[in-house]
């Protein structure tokens, strides 16, 4: 029994040391939003010190040195992946966003155009429901009574053309007024790259 129980152990320790420990170009995009979504979902405010944004980092210094990327265009490089990241099918791998990023490089694209990055925002998103932990806050600050929110559904976009750069989220809930009866609201709410609401507004 007690063998068992140590081989048991050992087993867990090497399944556990099993999982990627880094990004690679075949690393597919579904498996970098679910770390998005496990690194940043529910955090208030967006900080660097996560380990999806350190994974993407040391992938991005890897490509630019066997592209002869310059540092200087290291955070719009990085911002090009993230981007390119979401606009993606979670099915392809990450070779799809760097190749296209790498491409705009080698085609002066890059050095003239500002990259949005929606990763924070995004990972931000209920795999489970569609609603964002962000925007859900926003709407639960401003209701008459927080406790009687329910979430009907939210579409986004991501806007890296538009100015400011910002992912579009509009939301359908529902909740008790001041009078106790249940209304649905349409709240459309802009956020930043960091998650700053730029604008809300009722639709």
């Amino acid at each position: 029994m007690r063998i068992k129980i140590i081989l048991a152990v050992v087993l867990g320790v090497v399944l556990i040391g099993c999982g990627d420990s880094k990004y690679t170009k075949e690393t597919k995009l579904k498996h970098l939003k679910d770390d998005a979504f496990q690194a940043f979902y529910g955090m208030p405010e967006y900080n660097s010190n996560n380990d999806f944004d350190k994974k993407v980092n040391e992938l991005v210094e890897a490509v630019m040195q066997e592209n002869n990327i310059p540092q200087e265009l290291k955070q719009n490089f990085t911002n090009c992946i993230h981007y390119t990241l979401w606009s993606k099918s979670p099915e392809v791998t990450l070779d799809i966003p760097i190749r296209s990023c790498v491409g705009d490089y080698n085609n002066n694209i890059l050095q003239s155009t500002i990259y949005f990055n929606p990763s924070f925002v995004m990972g931000n998103f209920n795999t489970f429901d569609g609603s964002n932990a962000l925007v859900e806050r926003r709407v639960k600050d401003i209701m008459n009574d927080s406790g009687s929110y329910k979430h009907i559904k939210t579409i986004y976009a991501v806007r890296g053309s538009e100015n400011p750069q910002n992912v579009t989220i509009t939301t359908e809930f529902s909740g008790k007024n001041a009078f106790g009866g249940v209304v649905k609201h349409r709240l459309q709410v802009k956020l930043d790259s960091n998650g700053k609401v730029l604008s809300a507004e009722d639709l």
